[in-house]
C-alpha cells in the first residue's frame, strides 16, 4: 500500500458528506488500503463509530477533523459579518493522546465561544493546542489555498512558513487536491513552489464526501434538501466535477505521481497517528467524602440513615439492603451511587422539584434510602436484578428528573462540585423517518406534491416500529407495483432508501428550544435575510444566518415546509393566518396581538414594519371583560404589503385572541395557531422564553416530570385531532395538519 485517504467527509457532516461510516471502512478495505481518516467539518461525533468500524474491518482508524478557522488577524471572539463572514479549513488529525484531547479541545471552544455562521478556532487557539497534532493545509477554502487563487504567493509562503513552525517538523502539509477543478490545477502549482522554496513536505488528498463515482447523485440530492434548492436550479450549491469520492490508489498515483512524496506521505502521517479508544472502564470523580470514612462505609451511614427514615424500626428489610450494598461494592459504582445522592440531595436543599424516579432504578432500596428514587421497590414488588447485577456489563443508568426552569442551577452545582472537566452533556443522532425522506426527495425533484404525497402515504407507518423503504417494498403491494412500474417512482425511491443523520435534542428542554427556535425563524422573517441570535441544543448563545437557522431546525424536528407552503398557496394566506395577529409582509415584522394579558387586558397589537410606530397595548379591563385593541401609532401598519393586528376584545380572564392577516406569501410557513391548544400557543408567544413558550396554557406541567420527545410532538397532535374533529380548521386545513404531523412518524 502507497496511499491512505486522510481527507474523508462521514455522513457527521450533517446533509453534505455521504461516506456513511460502515460502508466506508468496507470500502476501504475492498480498496486494498489499510488506514483511513475521518475529518468532518468542525464537528468529532463520528469518531467511536469510525473508530470501532474499522477495527472490525483491520482497518487503521485516524482521528481528525477539518476546523474552520478565523480570517487571519481575526479571534474567534469577533463576529462582523463584513470580517468574519467567511471561515477558512484546516485538517487536523490526531497523532496521539495529546493530539485527541488538543483537538476535542479546540472543536468544543469553537462551538462555545467561537461559533458565528460557523464553529471557529483562532490562531491565538491553535497556538496553545498544536501538541500532538498533525495539519495539511486543506481544501480550496483553506487559507493557503486561498491566497495562491488571489495570486498573493508571498502571503502565501508567508503564512506556510508560520504554520510550519507551529507544528514542527514533519507535522505541517501542503495539500494537494484535483478533482478537476481549473481553480486547483494553479493552486497546485503554487504548492509545488512553496515545497521546493521552503522544503515543507506535500501530502495527496481527495476530498471525498461520498464512496464511489456512482453516489455522486444521491449526494447532489443531500446537498439540495441541505440548502432547500430543488436539482433543476443552476444556481444552486453543487460539487462538480463529480470526482469527490473514494479513489482507487491507482488513480491517485495518476494525478499525483509526479509530485515529490506526496503519496508516500500519506502512508508516513498514517503510521505516525497512534490514537486508541479504551471501552469498559469508568473514569468517575472522585467523591468528598467527610473524616474518618471511606466510600463504602459512608454509602452504608447514610443508607442506614435513610433506612430508619423509611422504614422506621422495621427490620424485615435490612437484609436486602446489604446484599445491594455488597453487590454495588463488588461491581464498583458506591462513589457513583454517592455523587447521585449528593446532587439530589442539593436539589432538595435548594426547592428545586425532583422527579420519584423512572426506569429500573425505582427496584433498588439503596437508590431509596438515599433519596436518589421515593417509590418504595417493596411495596411495589420491584426487582433490583433488572437494575444492577453480576452479568451487566454496562455503568447503571439512573434517570433523574429536575424541574426544568431550574435544571440549570444542578448542573452548575456539580461543576462547581466535580469540576468543568468532569461534566459533559449528551447529544443524539437520529435518522429522518421513511416518508419524511420520500416528501424531502420528492420536492428536491421537483416532483408534483399531490404524486410524492400518494406515494409517501402508502409506507407503513406502525406506532413504534422504524419502517424503512426496502421494509415498506417488500410489506405493501401498492408500493411495490408502482415501484416496478413507473421509472419516476423507482428513481423517487432508490435515492431516498438513505439514512440522513440529523441532530436530535438530549433533553425534553432541547426539543422545546427546537421548535422554538424554528417558530421564532418563521414567524420574524419572510425571508433569510439577516443573523438571529439563536439558542442552541447545547445552551451556548450565538449567531447563526437565519437560512441557516432555519434549515437546521427543519432537519432537527422532522419539518417540512413544502407541503405546507404548497397548501397555503392553494387556501390562501389569509385563511391560514387565523390568530396570526399582524404577521408582517415583506420587510415588517411579526404584530403580538393575542397573547394572554392579566386580568382581562388584551395582549399588544401589531407591532410595526420598516418605519412603523408600534401600536400601544389594550388598555386593562375589568375582570371578565375585553380589553380596547390597541390604537395604531405613526405609520402603524407594518411594512409592504403587511397589516397590523388587532385585539379581538375577546379578553375574558386575560385570554383575548388576535386576529389579523398575512400578507405577501413566502416560502417558510408557520405551524397554524390552532394546532396548540385553544390557539394559546403560537407563532405570536415565540418571543418569549423558549421555556414559557412551551408552558404557555398547554396543560402540560413539565416541573418534575419528564416527556420524551415523542410525547411533545404527541401532545400537539392530540389537540390538532380535536380541533379536526370539533371542526375548528377552515377548508383544506386538516391536510395540512395531518401532513405536518406525518412528518415526525
Amino acid at each position: 500500500m502507497s496511499f491512505v485517504h486522510l481527507h474523508v467527509h462521514t455522513e457527521y457532516s450533517l446533509l453534505d458528506g455521504f461516506c456513511k461510516i460502515d460502508g466506508l471502512a468496507r470500502r476501504v478495505k475492498e480498496l486494498g488500503q489499510s488506514a483511513v481518516a475521518i475529518t468532518d467539518h468542525g464537528v468529532m461525533y463520528g469518531a467511536i463509530d469510525f473508530y470501532r468500524a474499522c477495527k472490525r474491518e483491520g482497518v487503521k482508524p485516524i482521528i481528525g477533523c477539518e476546523v474552520y478557522v478565523t480570517p487571519p488577524g481575526r479571534t474567534r471572539f469577533d463576529k462582523v459579518y463584513e470580517l468574519d463572514g467567511e471561515s477558512r479549513h484546516l485538517v487536523l488529525l490526531c497523532e496521539n493522546e495529546e493530539g485527541y484531547r488538543n483537538l476535542s479541545y479546540m472543536v468544543s471552544m469553537a462551538w462555545t465561544e467561537g461559533f458565528y455562521i460557523k464553529p471557529r478556532i483562532d490562531l491565538e487557539l491553535l497556538r496553545t493546542r498544536a501538541e500532538g497534532l498533525i495539519c495539511l493545509s486543506a481544501c480550496l477554502a483553506g487559507e493557503i489555498p486561498r491566497r495562491l487563487r488571489n495570486g498573493e504567493y508571498e502571503a502565501a509562503k508567508a503564512y506556510a512558513v508560520e504554520m510550519g513552525k507551529l507544528f514542527g517538523p514533519d507535522r505541517f502539509y501542503l495539500e494537494l487536491q484535483d478533482h478537476g477543478i481549473r481553480e486547483q490545477r494553479t493552486v497546485n502549482q503554487g504548492i509545488l513552489r512553496l515545497h521546493q522554496e521552503t522544503g515543507l513536505p506535500m501530502v495527496c488528498t481527495n476530498d471525498a464526501h461520498y464512496l464511489r463515482k456512482e453516489d455522486a447523485e444521491t449526494h447532489d440530492v443531500l446537498l439540495c434538501i441541505q440548502t432547500g434548492k430543488t436539482l433543476d436550479d443552476e444556481n444552486r450549491m453543487r460539487y462538480e466535477p463529480r470526482n469527490f469520492y473514494l479513489r482507487s490508489e491507482a488513480e491517485m498515483k495518476k494525478l499525483f505521481g509526479g509530485y515529490e512524496g506526496a503519496l508516500e506521505n500519506t502512508v508516513k502521517i498514517a503510521e505516525m497517528c497512534h490514537k486508541d479508544f479504551v471501552f469498559g472502564k469508568y473514569h468517575l470523580p472522585e467523591f468528598q467524602l467527610p473524616p474518618g470514612y471511606d466510600s463504602f462505609s459512608y454509602l452504608k451511614k447514610l443508607c442506614e440513615e435513610g433506612y430508619q427514615a423509611r422504614y422506621g424500626e422495621d427490620e424485615a428489610h435490612w437484609e436486602q439492603l446489604r446484599y445491594e450494598q455488597d453487590m454495588i461494592e463488588k461491581m464498583g459504582f458506591t462513589d457513583y451511587f454517592l455523587i447521585v445522592s449528593d446532587f439530589v440531595r442539593y436539589a432538595r436543599s435548594v426547592g428545586i422539584p425532583v422527579g420519584p424516579g423512572r426506569g429500573s432504578a425505582a427496584g433498588s432500596m439503596v437508590s431509596y434510602c438515599l433519596g436518589i428514587t421515593d417509590i418504595d421497590p417493596v411495596k411495589y414488588g420491584l426487582y433490583f436484578e433488572r437494575f444492577l447485577n453480576p452479568e451487566r456489563v454496562s455503568m447503571p443508568d439512573i434517570d433523574m428528573d429536575f424541574g426544568d426552569t431550574r435544571r440549570g442551577e444542578v448542573i452548575e452545582y456539580v461543576r462547581r462540585k466535580y469540576g468543568e472537566d468532569h461534566v459533559a452533556q449528551i447529544v443524539t443522532f437520529g435518522t429522518m423517518a421513511a416518508r419524511g425522506v420520500v416528501r424531502d426527495v420528492g420536492r428536491v425533484m421537483n416532483l408534483p406534491y399531490a404524486e410524492v404525497d400518494q406515494i409517501a402515504k402508502q409506507i407503513p407507518n406502525p406506532p413504534g416500529a422504524h419502517i424503512t423503504l426496502a421494509d415498506a417494498l417488500r410489506l405493501t403491494k401498492s408500493l411495490s407495483d408502482l415501484y416496478n412500474s413507473d421509472p419516476a417512482v423507482k428513481r423517487l425511491i432508490d435515492t431516498a432508501q438513505v439514512e440522513i443523520i440529523f441532530i436530535g435534542c438530549g433533553s425534553p428542554d432541547g426539543a422545546r428550544e427546537e421548535f422554538a427556535r424554528l417558530f421564532a425563524a418563521l414567524e420574524r422573517h419572510p425571508a433569510p435575510f439577516a443573523p438571529e441570535p439563536v439558542v442552541e441544543t447545547a445552551g451556548a448563545v450565538k449567531e447563526k444566518t437565519v437560512e441557516m437557522e432555519i434549515a437546521q431546525s427543519k432537519m432537527a424536528m422532522g419539518f417540512r415546509t413544502g407541503a405546507l407552503a404548497e397548501k397555503k398557496q392553494e387556501m390562501g394566506s389569509a385563511q391560514l393566518a387565523k390568530g396570526n395577529a399582524g404577521q408582517s409582509g415583506n420587510g415588517g415584522q411579526n404584530g403580538q396581538g393575542g397573547q394572554s394579558g392579566q386580568d382581562g387586558s388584551s395582549g399588544g397589537s401589531g407591532q410595526n414594519g420598516s418605519g412603523g410606530q408600534s401600536a400601544q397595548s389594550g388598555q386593562p379591563a375589568q375582570s371578565g371583560q375585553s380589553g380596547q385593541s390597541g390604537q395604531n401609532g405613526d405609520g402603524g401598519q407594518s411594512g409592504q404589503n403587511g397589516s397590523s393586528g388587532q385585539g379581538d376584545g375577546s379578553g375574558q380572564n386575560g385570554s383575548g385572541r388576535g386576529t389579523g392577516t398575512a400578507s405577501t406569501p413566502h416560502d417558510y410557513v408557520s405551524i397554524p395557531n390552532d394546532i396548540a391548544d385553544s390557539g394559546n400557543l403560537t407563532g405570536n408567544a415565540v418571543d418569549h422564553d423558549a421555556s414559557e413558550y412551551f408552558h404557555a396554557q398547554n396543560g402540560l406541567s413539565w416541573e418534575g416530570t419528564h416527556m420524551s420527545h415523542e410525547a411533545v410532538i404527541g401532545h400537539y397532535e392530540q389537540n390538532a385531532y380535536e380541533g379536526i374533529a370539533a371542526g375548528k380548521y377552515p377548508s383544506g386545513m386538516e391536510e395540512v395538519i395531518k401532513e405536518y404531523f406525518s412528518n415526525f412518524d
